[in-house]
């Protein structure tokens, strides 16, 4: 276990060296599986894990569901309550389909977005929110 605690001290140090985004690509994170990988004597069921868990580290874009259904529920001062049907637009997770944030279409068809979440709270994976900032500017 000497190896990898020396090969995660290198990483730490390379990580707090760099300032470049690119360094965190899909690609460089599996390659620093595989080399923690190559010391460690896992078996197959922990090998899975770890990759899913550097997976879940590598944003995603949320996917935009527009006009769904979506019951409230509502309580009157006078003790009775009812439900109602609201529609939403709604972002999803790609990897589970939680709701991890809600649009709002404004006057004069600008739109906004609230309730962005960073991470998945169903699955835990990792949102990239700044493409849809990019859409939200035109």
């Amino acid at each position: 276990m000497s190896h990898v605690r020396n090969k995660l001290k290198i990483l730490k140090k390379e990580l707090s060296d760099s300032s470049d985004e690119a360094f965190f690509s899909k690609q460089n994170l599996m390659n620093v599986v595989d080399w923690l990988l190559e010391d460690t004597k896992l078996d197959e069921k922990e090998n899975m894990k770890l990759q899913e868990a550097i997976q879940k580290q590598i944003p995603v874009e949320p996917k935009l569901y527009m006009n769904e259904k979506c019951p409230i529920f509502i309580e009157f001062a006078d003790g009775h309550g009812e439900s109602r049907m609201q529609y939403k637009h709604l972002w999803h997770c790609p990897r589970c389909g939680g709701v991890v944030g809600e649009r709002k279409i404004l006057y004069q068809g600008r739109v906004h977005d609230q309730k962005r979440k960073v991470y998945c709270d169903r699955c835990g994976q990792k949102m990239e929110w700044r493409t849809t900032w990019k859409e939200n500017l035109n």
